[in-house]
């Protein structure tokens, strides 16, 4: 009977009860004498008395329950401390099976996955040395696909954006005309001069003729070193008269410089004749004092100042455009303000050819020559984008006497898609226009509104060597425009605080009083401009020419001198001259051609420059994000299914084999024993 009984409870046995049984009863060979069975533990854990099942009273006076219920909750506890117990010797074991269940869901997705191959390695009716070479071959295929996709990453990340042709045929109208700057190669005039001297006081042993020539030392600004020789002692003594007449560097400069009006005679847009004042400006560029068209200067900037200070007396309240206080009427000034302001410039032209665009009568006057730039007679031409500072790197061109010239333009556009702002600064590796003040405040450049109305690399790299200047010598040449005080000087003569209530003004000129203090270079600063000039006068501003070696790629892109980032969209205009001779007995009357008469004086030492557009059409280019997430997921894809045949199907396989299947089936599994422990404990009870 009780071997029937024992047979019974033995077929009732779960596996994981038959494992604890056999640990306890010395399943372990070699801790046998240390092991406990599941009786000689529960009688050390609950001692039986005499009442036995119905329960009694223990020496401690206490009563103890003995029913089916404390046996089960002895089974359950007290086993997992058991196994937690012998846990440490049986850790290989556990490997084992880990290592099996890891084995055995390898298998199964080798023989049931799409991937190439996979299924011979797996079969077990090949041979070894087929299953082998067939690895192998797989592992070789994976090998080459992340290869190949490691390749793929490292051109993604050198090549983040394309630029490609967009069109050849985009109509001219949408290109705004370049900027024309026109400086005289005599920087210093004659005349002027001697008229200068005479309102000066000198001292009394220096000849006026002596002062006059003394005066030439001015190029000296633009040119640190130009005269090749020590002029320290004249340098000084010409700034001390200067400071004594309590005149500045900026005021004799434009005391001495001829006014637009004298070098140019005749001027005409589009073939409709204007007053040469009218539209041409004199500005500062890195030449010194010039005559420009259709820049976009500070001085606009000035005056956009000042039609919105109207705008702002409009309301009572704090300035807002889009109040609903006196809505209507604001938003018809502020429109005919932004017009007024921002559409006259730049200009743009709808037509090519000679007949339209700029033409412009010039008259260098050689007699009047004195302190030259180059060792020639004419005027320097100027061809740039509207908003960019002249300086040397822009496209000029050498008009000599007596010369009709030809000056076409091919403009060129580059933009870029909106996309490209999704990506990182260092990874598309440029800037737009609207993002510089904001990204680069806190760079080395200082104040970003000192050579334009906005920021491109060009003005950003004006402003680095404007800067460089500053740091070296203490002061700014006075070549650089307002020299940072043109807004504040603005903000003061109308009587206005520095420290008033913020308008919307504010967003568009930020105040900088640090460099509004900035001093002008003057005579006795040449020494340290022709000292550090080759610190200043290069491509890498604050570097100096003594490294002659640079970085062709600097990968941090805020490496760049004074963090200046290059443009995401800009403009070029590629230049084409061609000039002949006037005859000198043709008059240029009104831009008619007449024989020279009594009436009409011949064209004598005066040269026409014709600026225009080449052609109808021009050349717009698009940089474009090159690969981005789809592109590379493509790829990536690409690759694999050439070489190991893989998919997003094959992808959710290895979730569903090695996590989704082992997690599902252990829970099945426990619960399943669970289950069948809660059915036999019972039984085995009832038996006992």
């Amino acid at each position: 009977m009780d071997g029937k009984r024992g047979h019974e409870r033995r077929m009732l046995e779960t596996p994981k009860r038959r494992r604890f049984n056999e640990l306890v009863r010395g399943g372990r060979r070699t801790h046998d004498d240390s092991a406990l069975n599941t009786a000689q533990f529960a009688s050390t854990r609950f001692p039986r008395t005499r009442e036995g099942r119905k329960g009694a009273f223990d020496s401690s006076g206490e009563k103890t329950r003995r029913g089916n219920k404390e046996i089960l909750e002895f089974d359950g506890r007290d086993m997992k401390r058991l196994l937690r117990k012998n846990g440490g010797r049986d850790s290989s074991g556990s490997k084992k099976i880990c290592w099996n269940v890891f084995k055995n869901q390898a298998r199964e997705f080798c023989l049931a996955t799409g991937l190439h191959g996979y299924k011979y390695v797996a079969q077990s009716q090949r041979s070894k040395i087929e299953r082998i070479i067939w690895a192998i071959v797989l592992f070789g295929s994976l090998c080459c696909a992340i290869v190949l996709m490691k390749i793929a990453w490292d051109y993604y990340a050198s090549h983040p954006t394309l630029t490609v042709i967009e069109t050849t045929h985009r109509g001219i109208w949408n290109y705004p005309f370049p900027a024309v700057t026109i400086c005289n190669i005599n920087r210093i005039s004659l005349d002027l001069t001697r008229s200068l001297v005479e309102m000066l006081s000198y001292p009394s042993n220096m000849s006026k003729e002596f002062l006059v020539q003394e005066f030439r030392l001015l190029l000296e600004l633009l040119d640190p070193g130009v005269f090749e020789h020590d002029v320290t002692e004249n340098l000084t003594r010409l700034q001390d008269i200067i400071d004594d007449n309590g005149l500045t560097i900026t005021e004799v400069m434009e005391k001495v410089t001829k006014n637009c009006s004298d070098l140019l005679t005749s001027c005409k847009w589009n073939d409709d004749s204007f007053e040469c004042d009218e539209f041409f400006d004199r500005i500062l560029t890195r030449d010194g004092i010039c005559c420009s068209f259709n820049y976009v200067s500070p001085r606009d900037v000035e005056n956009s100042y000042e039609y919105l200070k109207m705008l702002e007396s409009i309301s009572k309240d704090r300035f807002d455009p889009f109040s609903s206080s006196g809505e209507g009427r604001v938003r018809r000034v502020y429109t005919l303000v932004l017009f007024s302001c921002s559409s006259s410039k730049p200009r743009k032209m709808p037509a090519c050819g000679y007949q339209t665009g700029l033409a412009v009568t010039v008259n260098p006057d050689p007699e009047d020559y004195f302190a030259t730039i180059l060792g020639s007679f004419g005027v320097k031409v100027l061809v740039h984008y509207p908003y960019d500072y002249p300086d040397h790197n822009a496209n000029d061109k050498l008009i000599g006497l007596n010369r009709q010239a030809f000056l076409s333009v091919s403009p060129e556009e580059t933009y870029a898609m909106l996309d490209v702002k999704d990506l990182a600064i260092s990874t598309r590796n440029c800037i737009f226009s609207d993002e510089g003040d904001e990204i680069l405040k806190d760079k080395d450049v200082g104040y970003r509104r000192l050579t334009s109305g906005r920021y491109s690399y060009i003005n950003c790299m004006a402003e680095c060597r404007a800067n460089t200047i500053r740091n070296k010598c203490d002061c700014i040449p006075y070549y650089f425009p307002s020299n940072g005080q043109y807004i504040d000087d603005v903000r003061l003569r109308s009587g206005e605080s520095r420290t008033r209530t913020r308008t919307f003004f504010d967003v568009l000129i930020p105040l900088s009083s640090n460099v509004s203090d900035a001093r002008v270079c003057d005579l006795k600063d040449v020494e340290c401009l022709s000292i550090y000039r080759p610190w200043y006068d290069t491509s890498w501003p604050g570097e100096g020419t003594e490294r002659t070696t640079l970085e062709d790629n600097v990968d941090v892109v805020y490496e760049r001198p004074c963090g200046c980032i290059p443009d995401c969209t800009l403009f070029r205009y590629p230049v084409d001259v061609s000039q002949g001779i006037l005859d000198t007995n043709v008059s240029f009357d009104g831009f008619r051609y007449l024989r020279k008469t009594g009436k009409h004086e011949g064209s004598q030492n005066q040269s026409i420059i014709h600026v225009f557009f080449s052609d109808l059409i021009a050349i717009q280019y698009r940089r474009r994000v090159h690969y981005n997430w789809r592109n590379l997921f493509a790829s990536f894809g690409g690759l694999l299914g050439l070489f190991v045949g893989f998919s997003l199907m094959s992808g959710f396989e290895i979730i569903y084999f090695f996590i989704i299947r082992i997690i599902t089936d252990r829970f099945v599994n426990n619960d399943r024993e669970n289950r069948n422990e809660s059915r036999s404990f019972p039984s085995e009870i009832q038996s006992n």
